[in-house]
């Protein structure tokens, strides 16, 4: 999958846990659940270790968290920057 197929998946999967609605045993609701993804992709044969996708993950996931949390950054490889998805797709 390349980055718009994880972006897709990506907001797919949080909007499902957004949607989870979860209730104390008295019915009572208890504060929404939500998700930060950071996507990164091997995406050059000469840049296929484990440690570097990891790196770039964490680095997109901490950007969510700056951002606000609730939300999907991917590492973009070729241009040494984040890019944000609304609605599972990748955003300038």
């Amino acid at each position: 999958t390349g980055p718009p197929g994880a972006a897709m998946i990506s907001e797919r999967l949080r909007r499902n846990i957004e949607a989870i609605e979860l209730r104390e045993q008295n019915g009572k609701p208890l504060r929404t659940i939500t998700i930060s993804i950071g996507i990164a992709l091997f995406e050059s044969a000469a840049d296929r270790h484990p440690d570097t996708l990891i790196k770039r993950a964490d680095e997109a996931l901490y950007m969510c968290k700056e951002k606000g949390r609730n939300c999907i950054y991917y590492y973009n490889y070729q241009e040494e920057r984040m890019i944000s998805t609304r609605n599972g797709k990748l955003e300038e």
